[in-house]
């Protein structure tokens, strides 16, 4: 049986239902696997992770540089993890996942650099991203798997239907990883300068790191691979009048409404991800 330690970070009252939505990401058939969440209270040590399958950080509206006491308590966990995962059997230790805010304080805490992002002229981003990846990301054992999972899946099932018929008859016999993925985005903050010996993964032109891996054993997403268009729409898209204009807000809605992610292909790079030694 799986079992997945998910760092939940967002503490605003209307993300409490929505704790779910990693395990429907990443594992949406598998009823075996458990999901322990964690909510800022004590962290469990290192060495006591050996009973985990993966690790996940969650988003946030925090920020990794903020002087928040659990935020700091955060940041040399995730370094004592880096060094303990170094110095064992990595078969035996689970490996570390970081969305949006888990991305970012990841890459805070092993040397890079996070904070507003500087690339976007520190304005915040919303909607669907467009990211190019690189030929290490296309390289990887478990994003080509990923990509082939993906493309068996959409030719089964009624994959997109606002996608045109003769392009997911295209799509489906793409026999490589493609350069681009789609994926949802909502962030101020972003990784400015990367961890040192780590790989990009992908990037974008109002973000320069979209994603990375350290040694295939932490990997982090900027984006949001885990939202639907429902909490895009209606969760998250409400409480941006604070820095949206009407039209701005009209103008994201209905590009929600259009536009697709590749939400299945990164759920299938995590579990694929997580199950490679």
């Amino acid at each position: 049986m799986k079992k997945f330690l998910l760092l939940h970070c967002e503490d605003l009252p209307k993300w409490q239902p929505h704790k779910n939505i990693y395990k429907e990401l990443i594992y949406p058939e598998d009823e075996q696997v458990i999901i322990s969440v964690w909510n800022k209270e004590k962290l469990p040590s290192v060495e006591e992770l050996n009973s985990y399958s993966g690790i996940v950080i969650s988003g946030s509206r925090w920020g990794a540089y903020d002087d928040e006491e659990w935020i700091k308590e955060l940041l040399k966990w995730i370094a004592e993890y880096w060094k303990h995962s170094q110095q064992i059997n990595h078969k035996n230790y689970p490996k570390l996942a970081g969305i949006c805010f888990g991305h970012q304080i990841i890459n805070h805490a092993l040397g890079g650099v996070s904070g507003k992002n500087t690339q976007n002229e520190e304005k915040y981003l919303f909607g669907v991203e467009t990211v190019a990846v690189t030929p290490a990301f296309q390289n990887k054992s478990y994003v080509q798997n990923a990509w082939k999972q993906t493309l068996e899946l959409r030719s089964k099932e009624s994959w997109h239907p606002k996608q045109a018929e003769s392009e997911r008859k295209t799509v489906q016999h793409e026999l490589g990883v493609p350069k681009t993925f789609k994926i949802y985005e909502s962030h101020g903050d972003a990784v400015n300068v990367l961890i040192p010996g780590a790989e990009l993964f992908g990037s974008s032109p109002k973000t320069n790191c979209e994603s990375y891996t350290l040694s295939d054993r932490v990997i982090g997403f900027q984006g949001h691979p885990e939202f639907s268009e429902h909490i895009m729409r209606k969760v998250i898209l409400p409480d941006n009048d604070r820095r949206m204009s009407h039209e701005e807000m009209n103008f994201a809605d209905l590009h929600l409404q259009e536009e697709k992610t590749d939400y299945d292909f990164i759920g299938n790079i995590l579990r694929n991800f997580f199950a490679e030694q």
